[in-house]
């Protein structure tokens, strides 16, 4: 059973402690130095020093992540009213989220912000919403970027598509790869739990309440997810 501490974002199990899926793929995207990139936006929009670009992108980083809890609490409340609605976790109290002592032959129905981990690559992370149904699950993740990017950078100067690190690229940086990567990862982790994989959907929601879907292929990302998790255990956090 893994513990989840919500002012840390840490997962243990006991005190083995998990890293949390979504930073394993953090490692694997180019970083964002703030620093250069917003010297050089100021020359080009000088109505602010880069300082204060600095500052405004904190602060719009902030807003979207305040936006973005707001709107999964709607999304997780509306699901909880669902009669096919499962206990996805435990919660202890306002810091600490318990998981099911197992994964394995849950009954059919809807399970929102499902705590899943595994043991094999000492991962572990919290999913949007799986939905089991005769030993097969579909994964709903629900993401609120400002924009959807299907496509990472293309500098004009070198003819090339900005990828991400090694063992990942094969992929373009882009905030769609992410979130398939992430999917993806959740997908392996309970196919290891027995599970049959069926459709992975990321719902892209838009300040204006709109929702879009985007569908992930599992059987395309799965391969990525691999060379991710291999690296992973044999070096660790970069």
């Amino acid at each position: 059973m893994i513990e989840f501490k919500v002012d840390k974002h840490t997962y243990t199990e006991e005190t083995k402690p998990y890293t949390s899926v979504t930073t394993v793929i953090k490692q694997y995207k180019k970083p964002f130095d703030a620093v250069p990139i917003s010297e050089k936006y100021a020359l080009k929009h000088p109505e602010k020093t880069a300082a204060e670009w600095r500052a405004e992108w904190k602060k719009i980083g902030k807003e979207a992540s305040e936006h973005g809890t707001k709107v999964h609490a709607e999304l997780e409340a509306e699901t909880r009213k669902d009669p096919r609605c499962q206990q996805a976790a435990v919660q202890v109290d306002d810091n600490t989220i318990c998981s099911l002592k197992s994964l394995k032959n849950l009954p059919d129905g809807l399970y929102p912000e499902m705590l899943i981990w595994s043991e094999k690559w000492g991962i572990a992370g919290q999913v949007d919403l799986v939905e089991i149904k005769k030993g097969v699950v579909d994964i709903v993740d629900y993401k609120n970027f400002k924009r959807m990017d299907l496509k990472s950078f293309y500098n004009p100067k070198t003819k090339e598509w900005s990828v991400m690190l090694e063992p990942l690229q094969g992929l373009q940086d882009c905030n769609y790869n992410h979130a398939g990567l992430q999917m993806s990862t959740y997908g392996l982790m309970l196919e290891d739990w027995g599970y049959k994989i069926g459709r992975l959907s990321i719902v892209h929601i838009d300040r204006n309440g709109n929702k879009m879907p985007y569908s992930v292929p599992y059987s395309q990302f799965k391969m990525f997810v691999n060379f991710m998790l291999l690296d992973f255990k044999k070096n660790g956090s970069k």
